[in-house]
């Protein structure tokens, strides 16, 4: 049997660490399983093994998340739960299906607030199946970001807070020096007021340490190796908001370098700097109702958005005139309104 790039040698303690059964034994039925979810490019189902599943859904979600492609992320949405029900030992096939629903939510948010909630918690389940199996910094960084992503409001915040950060606290313990951890952390500095901890001075430092921390990471397939195009992209939208828009062509241009085909920045962020600020075509299921945020003073057509920032909802900033929003009879902070749509994981 052949394997792909780089497993080979990691092979045999694979199948040691993981107490599963070898290439020579699996289970027939694996293949009925998974052939429904398998695109003719992958390789024959009756080949698959945890590890090579692993990696195969490691590298097919990276791809489908940089191309923007939320129909891809289904289908593999669809093959990593199959793969999780053949082996359902395996912490990393848990792990990926958990990335996977993670990435599809952030593409659904903007569309259907409700369904990404559902995704969100589904990835929750998968990722807290994995940490039970295979507890690995990423596991715990994403499940502390997910949590995060359902908070909306004070009352959800209550009871979702401590997990969130229960979980940040065991991503940081299992990876002091995991990239992917300092980038989610940096992501979730970049929604949070000052005044809760966050903001963007907090989230530049994190994004900057991340990048530092990417340059030395090397992890085994199929181990995750998922962040480092995106840490430039978050870095690059910070800038933005901090009006360094030079730098963040310096950072957008750099995930470009990493990821040529990489939507988010490609078509989004990159193109909206200067004059009409991310006033950007749109893609195949994206929103387009008209909604304004103000962005660095300016106002710009958003699509409609029901999170928070805060206790003010985004959607408020919905003027001409940035500086005199109100919504529901009380003044629309600034704060709550540079957190654009562009600024989230959706991409």
């Amino acid at each position: 049997m052949s394997f792909p790039s780089g497993l080979a040698d990691l092979t045999p303690r694979y199948w040691l660490a993981r107490r599963v059964p070898p290439p020579a034994v699996l289970l027939p039925t694996l293949a009925l399983l998974l052939a429904p979810a398998l695109q003719p490019r992958r390789m024959a189902a009756q080949t698959l093994d945890p590890g090579e599943l692993a990696e195969r859904l490691r590298t097919e979600v990276e791809e489908a998340k940089i191309a923007g492609d939320a129909d891809a992320l289904r289908q593999i949405v669809i093959l990593s739960r199959r793969a999780v029900t053949a082996f359902p030992e395996d912490g990393l096939l848990s792990h990926y299906a958990g990335y996977a629903l993670y990435c599809l939510a952030g593409r659904t948010m903007e569309t259907d607030m409700d369904a990404s909630h559902a995704l969100l918690e589904e990835a929750e389940s998968f990722l807290e199946r994995s940490v039970k199996v295979e507890p690995i910094a990423e596991s715990y960084a994403l499940l502390f970001s997910a949590i995060g992503m359902r908070i909306d409001g004070p009352v959800s915040a209550m009871s979702l807070g401590m997990q969130s950060g229960a979980a940040r606290d065991r991503a940081k313990a299992l990876g002091p020096r995991n990239p992917r951890v300092r980038l989610l952390e940096g992501v979730s500095a970049f929604h949070t007021p000052r005044a809760f901890g966050g903001g963007h001075e907090a989230a530049l430092e994190h994004f900057l340490a991340a990048i530092e921390l990417f340059a030395e990471d090397a992890p085994q397939p199929p181990l995750p190796a998922w962040g480092h195009a995106e840490a430039y992209a978050w870095l690059g939208q910070t800038h933005v908001a901090l009006g360094q828009d030079e730098a963040a062509r310096t950072a957008f241009e750099r995930a470009l370098e990493l990821e040529p085909s990489y939507v988010w920045v490609r078509e989004v962020l990159l193109p909206g700097l200067g004059g009409t600020h991310r006033l950007l075509r749109r893609l195949p299921g994206q929103s387009t109702a008209p909604c304004c945020v103000a962005v660095r003073h300016r106002s710009v057509p958003r699509p409609p958005r029901r999170r928070t920032a805060g206790t003010v909802p985004w959607s408020c900033c919905a003027s001409a005139a940035p500086r005199k929003q109100t919504c529901a009879a009380r003044p629309c902070p600034r704060d709550s309104c540079t957190t654009s749509w562009t600024g989230t994981s959706n991409w």
